[in-house]
């Protein structure tokens, strides 16, 4: 029994010395609850008068210079690597100012006998790296081997708060990052010259795919030519002043080509086309079903010598219908789409699309999965600083500082 006791003591020996082994989601932000408050002592490691020394040190700070600083002293981080954790916790508090990242973590690991510094971009000019390791070395260290940490802890912010307060730094704490500037009348220049150029090799293309063309069908040309236009409209945004006036001449020659004469292949006498009213009659109920849609116009010649008509399909490629899978009728689209199963931030939902065709009324109805809702963790906020309670300012952590151990 005195065995099993014994071993009982052995194995709670670090549970009683070093508490919870804390990971970057447990760490307390306290910050979050009162923004006069950047020390986070869960252990109590510091003393109720040095937390309050430093809180009162590091929010003059702030109002100073914008800086924000961190604090955070812990027993046990487990077998993490103080840099790395680090970094990751000063990410996820998004310490210091958003469009500044003027930020400042210090983080104290008590079982590791380490403590590091994590900066931000915006002061890794005030404190650099090798500034950071002399303030750890000579102010902290010192203290901390012989457990005094709440003088240790206060030295060291003494000595960072004396360096970032000075004018020189203070005036470059508070200056915003400058935009970067672009010469506008340079690059409107090189545009101007890309569009023009681009507008005059895609016109000698465009140019040459007519006069090359091997038919004398006018359909036939007319559907060559026409798969110009998408693209010449897509490109139109882009380049709008030259595209465009090549989008209207295909357009006119188009519009050309669907009006130009044709000869009966019958009797050789010129055809006539029919106007939108008289077409009808010749066409299919399919085709009238796609004429009253939309989705595809149909030209109708007529030979009134000997009667002949022929039929010319011009399909709309900006339309909602597909060809029906049981009918083959341009007159197949999305009739509804709603929620079976509204999905939660625990599970996936499901939803439902039916498809109707206009024509023949055949409907299909496809299922679909729905997937979870994300819901964002409460602490990675990156809201800005400044308040009665709430997170920091959005800052990042540029990767610099320094280690040291005892």
């Amino acid at each position: 029994m005195n065995h099993i006791l014994n071993l009982i003591f052995l194995l709670s020996v670090p549970i009683l010395l070093f508490g919870t082994n804390y990971t970057v989601e447990t760490i307390p932000n306290v910050h979050l609850q009162n923004a006069q408050t950047f020390v986070s002592n869960p252990d109590t490691i510091l003393s109720t008068s040095a937390e309050k020394q430093i809180n009162i040190l590091l929010d003059s700070l702030q109002a100073k210079t914008s800086a924000e600083v961190a604090v955070v002293a812990v027993n046990s981080i487990g077998d993490a690597d103080i840099k790395q954790f680090a970094t990751e916790l000063f990410n996820l508090w998004g310490i210091g100012k958003r469009e500044k990242d003027n930020g400042l973590l210090i983080l104290f690991v008590l079982n590791q006998r380490k403590i590091t510094f994590e900066t931000g971009y915006g002061i890794e000019g005030i404190l650099p790296d090798a500034i950071c390791k002399r303030i750890q070395m000579q102010y902290m260290l010192p203290e901390f081997k012989t457990g005094n940490y709440d003088k240790g802890m206060l030295q060291g912010i003494n000595a960072i708060y004396n360096r970032m307060a000075t004018p020189e730094s203070m005036d470059e704490l508070w200056t915003q990052k400058e935009p970067i500037q672009e010469d506008w009348g340079k690059a409107f220049g090189y545009y101007a010259i890309i569009a023009f150029l681009f507008s005059i090799v895609l016109l000698l293309m465009v140019r040459s795919s007519v006069k090359t063309s091997k038919t004398n069908d006018n359909y036939q040309q007319y559907k060559d030519l026409s798969g110009y236009k998408s693209i010449l409209l897509v490109l139109s945004f882009i380049f709008p002043v030259f595209i465009l006036f090549i989008y209207i001449w295909v357009s006119i020659r188009l519009k050309r080509l669907r009006d130009k004469p044709r000869k009966c292949d019958s009797c050789g006498t010129v055809m006539r086309k029919l106007s939108e009213e008289e077409d009808n009659r010749y066409l299919t109920p399919q085709e009238n079903t796609e004429e009253k849609l939309q989705s595809v116009d149909y030209d109708v010649w007529l030979c009134d010598q000997c009667g002949n008509t022929k039929i010319y399909p011009y399909e709309n490629r900006f339309t909602k219908y597909s060809k029906c899978p049981q009918c083959r009728t341009k007159a197949y689209s999305l009739s509804s789409d709603r929620i079976l199963i509204a999905p939660t931030s625990f599970s996936t939902g499901m939803g439902e699309k039916t498809y109707n065709c206009s024509h023949c009324h055949f409907q299909k109805k496809s299922r679909y999965v729905i997937p979870m809702i994300i819901v964002a963790s409460g602490n990675n906020r990156r809201g800005g600083g400044g308040f009665s309670g709430g997170s920091f300012g959005g800052g990042r952590s540029g990767g610099g500082g320094a280690t040291s151990g005892w």
